[in-house]
């Protein structure tokens, strides 16, 4: 997929995040009623930018994207979603998935999943038909989810229709069937990058990790490219990290 075309995904997304986020209330992205006592939980907004270089990266450098259509993105503390959204615009994916712990967040990315339904798939297969927070402790397993279009909206067809989130704790959770994880690790402890690390390990060989300013302390994970660039909250670290041990 050429990098033209990833770029053309962020556009859909900035033309797309309007319908999604329509009244953004920065209180309660930022979540400081917990951030004060669990700073692991603390809010920091990944920009689309850096994913797009992320995804870029991989596709042209680091082995290749999942086959469009064939592969799945999991967010590990999504947020209020954004960032499932981006990947959803950027690439065809079968299916994107955010994990949140913090209801309030988990709850805003729900309701713009439910903007997603309606207002850009529109009816065309492959979304989930939501919009309600789906809470879970059972293991977050791989789907037959088709993301197959058929719609007469004259809106915009972002390349993934399938996006779905789950309120929960990914160590509780497990993962399964992802091809690229993503982790906007910058204000993770490190005993939380520990236990989430001991997850990630069960992955197979050839998954990627996107990470932020800290990577997976893992030796099973190697370190394919690092470069530091300017988020929303200041300078960080863009780590990506591919499973090299079974």
């Amino acid at each position: 997929m050429p990098t033209t075309t990833l770029q053309e995904g962020l556009a859909l997304y900035s033309k797309v995040e309007p319908l999604l986020y329509p009244s953004l209330n920065p209180a309660l992205v930022l979540g400081q009623d917990i951030s004060h006592y669990c700073p692991s939980l603390m809010y920091g907004e990944l920009s689309g930018e850096t994913l797009l270089k992320a995804l870029t990266l991989i596709e042209e450098n680091l082995g290749g994207l999942p086959l469009q259509g064939e592969g799945k993105l999991i967010d590990i503390g999504s947020g209020i979603g954004k960032q499932v959204f981006v990947a959803a615009c950027l690439w065809g994916w079968k299916k994107c998935l955010g994990v949140e712990i913090y209801e309030k967040r988990a709850k805003m990315a729900a309701e713009a999943l439910g903007r997603w339904e309606r207002e850009v798939v529109g009816g065309r297969e492959g979304g989930r038909g939501g919009g309600e927070v789906e809470s879970s402790t059972s293991q977050v397993q791989e789907d037959n989810t088709s993301s197959s279009s058929s719609s007469s909206s004259s809106a915009p067809l972002p390349p993934t229709l399938a996006v779905d989130f789950v309120c929960g704790d990914i160590i509780d959770l497990g993962v399964e069937g992802f091809q690229v994880l993503l982790l906007v690790s910058a204000a993770f402890t490190d005993s939380l990058m520990d236990t989430i690390a001991i997850v990630l390990d069960e992955q197979p060989v050839g998954t990627f990790a996107i990470c932020i300013t800290k990577g997976l302390p893992s030796e099973k994970w190697e370190v394919v490219h690092r470069e530091e660039r300017e988020e929303p909250w200041g300078r960080a670290w863009l780590i990506i990290q591919k499973k090299i041990v079974a």
